[in-house]
């Protein structure tokens, strides 16, 4: 499980992100593309953070569903948009 005290800072100016996952072991080219284009559950083996950034009653908060609450906060004047991602069933 992920350290909470631990802090993970995503780059500096991207822009285009819909979404961040942290997994405890490498993926192989087969799964990142699956899950590209799946939404997760949240409950897969061996993730550690899912920030969807497509909450919309908390802004500045990017909320964590992996289900270990490492809830984050969005600085940087982060505009939301509509991503129009894909996302089969």
């Amino acid at each position: 499980s992920p350290d909470p005290g631990s802090n993970l800072r995503l780059g500096i100016q991207w822009s285009g992100i819909d979404e961040v996952k942290a997994w405890s072991t490498a993926r192989t080219p087969a799964q990142i593309q699956f899950s590209m284009s799946h939404r997760l559950s949240g409950r897969q083996d061996d993730l550690l953070g899912y920030w969807r950034f497509d909450e919309t009653s908390v802004f500045g908060t990017a909320l964590d569903d992996s289900g270990y609450n490492l809830h984050g906060v969005v600085n940087g004047g982060a505009v939301r948009t509509n991503s129009g991602a894909i996302f089969a069933p």
